[in-house]
């Protein structure tokens, strides 16, 4: 039986969070229930304690013994759903304030957050509530829609609480999907930093954007994910199991720290291909050099993708390997080259434009992606990233499952395998 928090706060949808607890528990679900105080001007907590056979909570200070109840809450809870959710507890969430229960429970918790907002139309579409909707959604809470229609105020329009019953087939989707047999996936992203001194380095313009979007999709389809990331200003998706390196060097180590229990590899990373042969341990001053010209010797770095396309790192187990190639000029040669020359299982090619830089920095990117037998699979056009992220995530599901089920005996060492 899986635990579900259903946190009530104060909206005049109060009275749907009773029957949304109804239909929760007629899935199967252990329900208990924390509201605001705001939320009990609405809607008793004698309701809830009678239909969740839980005492309701709603005092960050009330605690029993020695029991902390806001951390006992977070590791309960396998899911929190925050329903109906008001423009205020959204602001206080998307700023870390954690002034009562709810918000210390939500800072406490490593459980999956899907949040249902409600409130009045104009409300709504203010640009405050949509931006720290946003903040919270690149957290990786799960954002529900809203329905459009009459509200209690008389208006018309969207901001009314999603009826019980989608939010209900909401949740079951999610644990059915967590309870597939998904495999393990790890995933690189963002830039590389290669020292020259303290205070100087070699890197690159990847934002980490398209490998953040990755991690979140595959943990929406239920995968185990592990996201190595370079330096970015991104915050991991909730569920993701981070780990942060800087250098290319770092890199490496932390792949092939994990790459033995992996299924599927995504090297989405923009790495640094050149570091400096000799990093200064001090500052170097102008007065140390030729006053016009510095000569900084660079030496190759370990080619991490390859190391595990080719399996180089000495395990049996050689996983799915998908490359991403960011060209500027003979796009499709060169990427079809790298396929062969990494023995790739999927490439994902993205064409730069040395003008605007697109699509670094960008939110949109176009891609084309194509199979080990270098045979063009898809094309997406001028997309946001997360879209292209969740086709991606489709399709290298597909390609997987494929590449799982030829049996071992039937496999060169070393080969590719493409599905059609």
């Amino acid at each position: 039986m899986k635990n579900i928090l259903l946190c009530v706060t104060g909206s005049i949808a109060c009275y749907k969070a009773l029957e949304l607890l109804r239909l929760l528990q007629k899935e199967g679900f252990d329900i208990k229930v924390l509201m605001t105080d705001s939320a009990k001007k609405f809607v008793t907590a004698l309701s809830f304690e009678a239909i969740s056979k839980h005492p309701v909570y709603d005092d960050l200070f009330d605690y029993e013994e020695s029991s902390i109840e806001h951390i006992d809450l977070a590791k309960w809870a396998d899911l929190i759903v925050i329903a109906p959710a008001t423009a205020n507890t959204i602001a206080k969430l998307a700023n870390g304030i954690a002034d009562d229960l709810l918000g210390n429970v939500v800072l406490a918790t490593q459980a999956p957050l899907m949040l249902a907002p409600a409130m009045n139309q104009q409300m709504y579409k203010h640009i405050t509530v949509a931006e720290n909707l946003q903040k919270l959604q690149n957290r990786g809470y799960d954002i529900l829609a809203t329905e459009e229609g009459e509200q209690a105020c008389g208006d018309v329009g969207e901001g009314r609480l999603l009826a019980p019953e989608v939010i209900t087939s909401k949740v079951v989707e999610l644990f059915a999907v967590e309870n597939k047999d998904t495999p393990h996936v790890v995933i690189t992203a963002g830039p590389t930093i290669e020292p020259i001194d303290p205070v100087r380095f070699i890197s690159n313009h990847s934002s980490g954007k398209m490998g953040y979007a990755l991690a979140k999709s595959f943990k929406a389809l239920g995968a185990k994910v592990t996201l190595i990331s370079g330096p970015t200003n991104l915050e991991i998706p909730y569920g993701v199991k981070g780990v942060d390196v800087k250098t290319a060097n770092q890199m490496h180590k932390a792949v092939h720290d994990t790459i033995n229990r992996a299924d599927i590899f995504i090297s989405a990373a923009a790495v640094v291909d050149f570091k400096a042969e000799h990093s200064a341990n001090q500052k170097i001053k102008k007065q140390d050099q030729d006053q016009s010209k510095m000569h900084l010797s660079l030496i190759e770095n370990k080619d991490i993708l390859k190391s595990v396309s080719l399996k180089d790192y000495g395990e049996d187990k050689r996983p799915f390997c998908v490359g991403f190639a960011a060209e500027t000029e003979n796009a499709e040669q060169n990427a079809l080259a790298k396929i062969e020359r990494k023995n790739l299982d999927l490439l994902v090619l993205n064409q730069v434009n040395t003008k605007t830089g697109y699509p670094f920095y960008h939110s949109n990117n176009s891609v084309s992606i194509y199979d080990g037998t270098k045979t063009l699979v898809q094309i997406i056009d001028d997309a946001p990233k997360e879209a292209i992220a969740k086709e991606l995530a489709d399709l290298i599901m597909v390609k997987f499952s494929c590449y799982a089920q030829k049996s071992a005996r039937d496999k060169e060492k070393g080969a590719n395998y493409a599905c059609n």
